[in-house]
């Protein structure tokens, strides 16, 4: 009898998704997130949310530099990664609403983006080999941070094969860049 009420309230959620044109995919994570313990609902929207900051701050960046590049391949690469990273900022953002946390919103005036931002700035008109070591050394920190995400035994494994998943793009997207050297 408590199977047949879970297969009726996730169909119920299906016909609901497709009625506001959301994908089924939605509905299984969300229908998934009630199953985790608060601790791993805790500490998941935590960690989606610090890398959600870490991608908005890096679509900031590379769009805001993408304006000042004067190669034109390099500036193309640059809109191309701040499109990416905020694609990804926008798909961490729906996962942390899934798990019913508050998503983080926009990018942040940290010190650090602060001092990337300047790094960047420094070398994007004039130095297009140094400007992507900077954009490097950037995706470099976020894939550190994804990695480190992995290992914490905190979280659930659905929050940790989508964070694997995250870095295996950004480490594609960040080869790329490698190449205009």
């Amino acid at each position: 009898m408590k199977n047949a009420l879970i297969l009726l309230a996730f169909s119920v959620a299906l016909g609901a998704c497709a009625q506001m044109g959301e994908s089924a995919t939605g509905a299984r994570a969300s229908m998934a997130a009630s199953g985790l313990s608060d601790t791993q609902k805790h500490e998941g929207i935590g960690k989606l949310n610090e890398i959600a900051q870490e991608l908005l701050d890096a679509h900031k960046l590379y769009d805001d530099a993408g304006k000042l590049a004067k190669d034109h391949e390099f500036k193309a690469a640059l809109y191309d990664l701040a499109t990416s990273r905020g694609k990804e900022a926008s798909d961490v953002q729906g996962h942390v609403r899934e798990l019913h946390g508050r998503p983080v919103r926009e990018a942040s005036a940290s010190s650090g983006w602060q001092s990337a931002w300047m790094n960047l700035k420094s070398v994007v008109e004039s130095d297009t080999k140094a400007a992507v070591q900077q954009v490097l050394s950037h995706e470099d920190g976020i894939i550190r941070l994804l990695s480190n995400d992995l290992d914490d035994e905190r979280l659930a494994g659905s929050t940790k094969s989508y964070i694997h998943a995250m870095r295996d793009r950004v480490q594609g997207d960040r080869d790329r860049i490698a190449n205009l050297k």
